[in-house]
């Protein structure tokens, strides 16, 4: 099987320094407030939290496509060597605009690439099924970078051995040789400052988040931080969530891709390596409440139609600052009943530098 897979939207300009030097780069465009006024810093701040929530997914070892959305096309293989990062100087360039980063080795070579009517096939066949359409995502300020499943991955790989079937796509690979990283960057101080120049990882602290405590940034705080120690299979995250495979983000919970789940962890049959459970998860910065909890059987109900799936074979978990107690009440009677088919209620804290996470029920 393979590793797990990302694709990464660019463009003609950009393609030509991902064969060359093996960097890729998200775009800064609209990370800054135009004006000094609250709405305009606010409305940065969530588009800057997007693109790092899209970067801090990134983990070495992942392999990665190239959708070009000129051409329509996707390429391949490559796999990232080391930890994402962030540098405000050119690299892809003069007066280029390509801060988020990351260092990526050619896997496989693929001189032909795959055209986008293959794509759009596997996603009308939910062959493909953590992303939305390529027309929504490319449209979108962020989302250029997409995660998806290693079952999706190896789908993919078997298009490119599909147009590249005469050739031996492990030979001829040139190796980069990219310059060590400095050092890190906490990614709260980068939403705030946005001025560090030398290339530097991005790291995930709690010790900044009290200072988003209104509006809809410090959620996604939350959700950068959940992703990033997910992604790395932290020793609390492996605590709490047990020995699940695969994370992905935002995935879509019908094939209309109107509605998103938060955070979707895969949990694999050991003797088959195949996806056995699937935990839907949802986080809410504040207090949470039983509408809330319905929305999220909701979602449960889309993504088990949308997969064919048994509901025992998925988990719903809410993540919030608090329960409500008829949230709770709920959760407790759900979980006499319907013993098959748990949700669970999990509270976060801030500690110093650590998100910690509490069974609620």
């Amino acid at each position: 099987m393979s590793s797990r897979g990302i694709i990464c939207f660019t463009n003609p300009d950009q393609i030509r320094y991902i064969y060359d030097l093996g960097i890729y780069g998200n775009v800064s465009s609209g990370d800054r407030p135009r004006k000094d006024i609250p709405q305009s810093v606010m409305a940065a701040r969530k588009i800057r939290f997007g693109k790092l929530k899209d970067l801090l997914n990134l983990a070495p070892g992942n392999l990665v496509f190239f959708f070009e959305k000129n051409e329509s096309k996707l390429h391949g293989v490559w796999q990232i060597c080391d930890e994402p990062f962030f540098v405000t100087s050119p690299a892809l360039g003069k007066g280029d605009s390509y801060p988020y980063r990351f260092y990526m080795q050619r896997f496989l070579n693929f001189p032909d690439t795959v055209p986008v009517m293959e794509l759009r096939k596997y996603l009308d066949k939910d062959i493909i099924w953590s992303m939305r359409t390529f027309e929504r995502e490319v449209g979108a300020s962020f989302f250029s970078i997409n995660p998806i499943s290693t079952e999706e991955t190896d789908a993919l790989l078997d298009l490119f051995y599909t147009y590249n079937h005469r050739i031996d796509a492990s030979s001829n690979i040139d190796l980069f040789e990219h310059p060590p990283l400095k050092r890190s960057i906490n990614f709260c101080d980068l939403v705030l400052t946005n001025r560090y120049s030398s290339p530097s990882p991005l790291i995930v602290k709690a010790n900044n988040f009290g200072q988003y405590l209104e509006g809809v940034p410090y959620e996604d705080a939350i959700h950068c931080c959940l992703i990033f120690n997910l992604v790395r299979g932290s020793k609390h995250m492996r605590t709490t969530f047990g020995n699940y495979k695969e994370v992905l983000r935002e995935v879509p919970v019908s094939s209309a891709g109107q509605h998103r789940i938060d955070i979707v962890l895969i949990y694999e049959n050991p003797k088959t390596q195949k996806p056995s459970v699937f935990s839907l998860i949802e986080i809410k910065r504040g207090l949470v409440n039983v509408n809330m909890l319905k929305q999220l059987l909701d979602y449960i109900k889309l993504f088990s139609k949308r997969h064919n799936l048994d509901t025992n074979s998925l988990e719903g978990i809410y993540i919030g600052s608090d329960f409500d107690s008829e949230a709770k009440d709920y959760a407790e009677k759900r979980g006499m009943v319907e013993t098959e088919r748990p949700l669970r209620l999990i509270k976060y804290e801030l500690e110093e530098n650590e998100l910690v996470l509490y069974q609620a029920y």
